[in-house]
């Protein structure tokens, strides 16, 4: 154990409860961008649902990070290696949504 983080966590609970702050926090900022005519309203449901996905997924990759520093079963080598393979795949999950997420244009 590389640190003491308490008891292990839920990281399907922590998807749900992750996802659920994204999506208030975003859909409050966006509704306001929208009420101030900033922002089209698809604009503003497409960067809400956005946000609520890479809430959910960064929250999962954290909790997984503290589930495998904490890990009482796991030497110090290996806690570092599953740490960094939950922050990998949460700075990957962050980007691929946000890449779906632009509107791309083809250039003919």
């Amino acid at each position: 154990m590389l640190l003491d983080t308490g008891a292990q966590r839920s990281i399907t609970g922590h998807i749900v409860s992750g996802g659920v702050a994204g999506l208030l926090l975003a859909s409050y900022t966006n509704y306001q961008q929208y009420k101030e005519g900033t922002i089209s309203q698809d604009k503003a449901i497409k960067n809400t649902l956005v946000a609520g996905a890479q809430g959910a997924i960064v929250t999962a990759c954290a909790i997984g990070v503290s589930n495998a520093l904490g890990s009482n079963n796991k030497g110090g080598f290996q806690a570092v290696l599953e740490s960094s393979a939950y922050l990998l795949a949460g700075a990957a999950g962050v980007y691929v949504i946000s890449n779906l997420n632009e509107d791309k244009k083809i250039k003919e």
